[in-house]
């Protein structure tokens, strides 16, 4: 949580209350000038000056607290942020927000995988902050999976438009385009399926050249269960390409994997499984 603090409070604050303190004090003097004729009168609007300046300076905004929100191994969470705008998150993701959200930048804090409905309003952007980039749009549909121990970190776009901004540059993607870091840190944009990476939303997954461990980590996100892995150099250079529109139980999917990995064996003990 404090990683994501530290890299929220690196965001520049806004003030929205609508007050301009200098311009309110100064037109309290100027009535009390305007009506300086006694000491008594000038004594009583002194007083009265006191008691407004007062509560123009001292009242001050809370700090800003951050919001989190978690999807534990196994489960999705929907999220329904105060401009109206609606994010689902997938197993093992985490998003935060500042409590001030709405007060210029829509900014949120992704570290996972989550499909976005964003609200359009010209006048405040929505900022996704990742680890390797952030994405700006106005309003759209979009997917983003940045999960914090892999280098992939990508974007699809399902509707509207979005920018990737990254180390000073700045790369607009269409609908039914996919952005994504490859192992050289460069931001190559395809053309996809966009419906695809929305699958998991539904239940279901895609795998697109996953590695061994691509699918270890799935499997203890999406069944929130213990992967013990012993295998042969083949199967560390395995590499997995396969779908699924519908949701399926941890058994189908051990032995969709030992189809696609010929050779792979599982063994599963109550929340641990074994792959060999």
């Amino acid at each position: 949580m404090s990683g994501l603090k530290n890299y929220w409070d690196s965001i520049p604050s806004y003030s929205n209350d609508g007050i301009d303190q200098n311009l309110a004090l100064d037109r309290v003097f100027m009535r009390i000038n305007r009506r300086h004729r006694t000491a008594r009168i000038l004594s009583a609007f002194s007083v009265a000056a006191v008691v407004i300046v007062t509560y123009l300076v001292l009242p001050s905004e809370p700090e800003p607290q951050m919001m989190q929100c978690y999807a534990p191994a196994g489960e999705l969470r929907t999220i329904n942020l105060p401009d109206g705008s609606v994010v689902t998150l997938n197993s093992g993701s985490t998003l935060a927000y500042s409590s001030s959200y709405k007060k210029g930048e829509r900014g949120v804090i992704l570290s996972g995988e989550a499909s976005f409905n964003v609200a359009k309003n010209p006048k405040q952007p929505f900022v996704v902050k990742t680890k390797d980039f952030d994405v700006r749009v106005l309003g759209t549909v979009f997917n983003v999976c940045s999960y914090g121990g892999k280098n992939g970190s990508s974007v699809v776009l399902e509707s509207g438009s979005v920018v990737i901004m990254r180390e000073g540059s700045e790369s607009s993607l269409k609908p039914g385009q996919k952005a994504e870091l490859n192992a050289n840190g460069d931001l190559l944009i395809s053309t996809v399926s966009s419906s695809d990476y929305f699958a998991w939303t539904r239940g279901g997954f895609i795998h697109k050249q996953a590695t061994i461990y691509d699918i270890v980590d799935f499997i203890h996100n999406t069944y929130n269960v213990q992967v013990s892995c012993s295998f042969d150099e083949k199967y560390r250079n395995a590499m997995i390409t396969c779908k699924s529109d519908s949701r399926l139980d941890i058994n189908q999917y051990l032995a969709l994997l030992s189809e696609l990995i010929p050779g792979m064996k599982y063994h599963i003990s109550d929340s641990i499984i074994t792959l060999y």
